[in-house]
């Protein structure tokens, strides 16, 4: 990074700076409180962290519950509401990107007086989903003896919460 030459380029940097480290302690807020609040909900360390890698990858390293696939502005009605075909347009949604599920997240926030955008909300819903749709896959997820073989097993069954530990490094800030 070239040295600023003047007093505003030196301010308009500490400013940068600044974004950038209020933007990280959000995000290590997020990851603290995603790993605690599934370790709480029963989850193991090693199945905590493939779906936090799993986070991690679908949400681009935000960790942010209300994130739209693309970014989109699209209205929370027309976002769940409208037809979509998911294979040409995706909807996923949240932490991890639900698409063709993401009415069923809405509907499971609002069952708890809750939005779906809610931290705590999706966690309940990830713990919800591997213990009811998605319970043949957590018990080949709890039977892999290592954090790559779980994210392999998670892979094979083909479930929509997928874990790509070999591409992503979780940290959990301390």
């Amino acid at each position: 990074m070239p040295i600023a030459k003047t007093a505003e380029e030196q301010k308009q940097i500490q400013e940068q700076i600044q974004k950038k480290i209020q933007e990280q302690n959000l995000i290590n807020t997020r990851k603290n409180q995603i790993y605690n609040g599934l370790i709480a909900r029963g989850l193991t360390h090693d199945d905590t962290l493939a779906i936090m890698a799993n986070i991690e990858h679908e949400t681009a390293g935000t960790y942010d519950p209300a994130i739209k696939q693309g970014g989109s502005n699209i209205p929370d009605k027309d976002w769940f509401e409208k037809p979509v075909n998911s294979k040409t347009v995706g909807r996923g949604t949240g932490l991890v990107q639900w698409d063709n599920r993401r009415g069923a997240l809405k509907k499971f926030a609002e069952s708890k007086g809750r939005s779906w955008s809610d931290l705590e909300t999706q966690l309940d819903f990830i713990v919800h989903e591997l213990e009811t749709t998605e319970a043949g896959a957590f018990k080949k997820l709890g039977e892999a003896k290592t954090l790559a073989k779980k994210a392999e097993e998670k892979h094979q069954v083909g479930t929509s919460i997928l874990y790509s530990v070999n591409q992503s490094k979780v940290a959990i800030a301390n």
